[in-house]
């Protein structure tokens, strides 16, 4: 008989298929220790993290029957991890608050002189954020295009747009922070 810790993914996943009831503790013992810390990095909360890997796995034993192809289990566990942490940001407003103090610079009522100041230290800014960062602000903020959109015109994923629009917008508010406070005026 195979050690359990030595079994593949695929391995597991058909043992669990067939009934094995102990089979699922492998796969927590094996994934466990790197999911938490991927999320931890994120959320930067314990408990929070915590609840997000248990989550993980309470949708891996209610989905594990649909899981195509179970050579790509960790990709799949990962990917349902990154989906919990961005539904947790979401809850805190995390992507809210970035959003609403992006929104006060750019539509302000102030003077045409300030406004174009503004508009210029913002777009001096942008220029600074990382190319891929600089092409997802430009179609969401002056395109106005969905998620959707953007994943077709850049080739990925619209959860990938999400994550490089949160950092965009996070880079953005931490560079417009100075003028925000009015230390940089």
């Amino acid at each position: 008989m195979m050690r359990q810790s030595a079994m593949t993914d695929e391995e597991v996943i058909r043992r669990l298929k067939n009934g094995e009831n102990d089979i699922p503790a492998v796969l927590y013992d094996r994934y466990r220790i790197v999911l938490y810390r991927y999320c931890f990095g994120l959320v930067k909360d314990d408990d929070v993290a915590q609840d997000i890997v248990q989550e993980v796995f309470f949708k891996f034993l209610k989905e594990y029957r649909s899981i195509q192809e179970p050579g790509l289990l960790k990709i799949w566990l990962f990917t349902v991890a990154r989906n919990e942490v961005f539904s947790h940001f979401k809850k805190k407003s995390k992507f809210r608050e970035i959003d609403e103090q992006i929104e006060n610079i750019f539509f302000e009522e102030i003077s045409s002189m300030e406004a174009k100041e503004r508009t210029e230290i913002v777009q001096a800014l942008i220029d600074t954020l990382l190319p891929q960062y600089k092409e997802i602000l430009f179609f969401r903020e002056y395109q106005m295009m969905n998620y959707e959109e953007i994943a077709g015109v850049t080739g990925t994923t619209v959860s990938s747009v999400k994550s490089k629009l949160f950092k965009a917008r996070k880079a953005l508010q931490e560079k417009l922070q100075p003028y925000i406070d009015g230390r940089a005026l």
